[in-house]
């Protein structure tokens, strides 16, 4: 099977990256790439992607750290270009599946007919309630029971729960306490 993913852009892909989707990413690669996929990533040129993997990148830097330099403003038009270079593959056969972690600006892809996997990585909001009621035939991974509990009540007929994974044999285990702290999760105003 070959398959495309469709990364944000905000921060390169590889293990231990700043944002969770690039670092769940990085070991979904590693993982495909094991089981025989072919594998494009489309996501910033600094992403760190395992050997077979072919990187399409949009641009050179991270949107956060050309935004943090002054050197980009609006992340919209670099999103543009990452839908438009997935479209090119499709339309050209050179996938068998786009796999989209950008959220609900990839949506208009399964409008015109290709073949879309939605992962949603974050919280369900009215809106996007509101628009899975329109389109209920999206083909959505939801990272939780609750996230495809509110999807499926919305419309939406094509949903299945495929939880966040992690490496666990990355992380060795230490039965005695160490001077660290460990936090598992994140804070933000949402």
């Amino acid at each position: 099977m070959r398959v495309l993913h469709l990364a944000p852009l905000w921060q390169p892909v590889g293990q231990d990256a700043h944002g969770g989707i690039e670092t769940l990413l990085a070991g979904l690669l590693v993982e495909q790439r094991r089981l025989g996929c072919g594998l494009t990533l489309i996501a910033s040129a600094e992403s760190r992607v395992p050997g077979g993997v072919e990187l399409v990148a949009p641009v050179d830097v991270s949107l956060v750290a050309q935004m943090g330099a002054g050197t980009a403003w609006e992340y919209l038009y670099y999103e543009q270009e990452s839908l438009a270079l997935a479209i090119e593959r499709a339309l050209a056969g050179d996938v068998d599946v786009i796999h989209s972690h950008v959220g609900a600006a990839a949506f208009p892809l399964s409008a015109a007919g290709l073949p879309v996997l939605h992962t949603w990585h974050n919280d369900i909001t009215v809106d996007l309630e509101w628009a899975v009621s329109v389109r209920p035939d999206l083909r959505l991974s939801a990272v939780s029971d609750a996230q495809a509990a509110h999807l499926r009540a919305s419309g939406a007929r094509q949903c299945r729960v495929v939880p966040n994974g992690i490496d666990v044999d990355a992380f060795r285990f230490q039965d005695m306490p160490g001077e660290g702290l460990a936090f598992l999760g994140r804070m933000e105003a949402e």
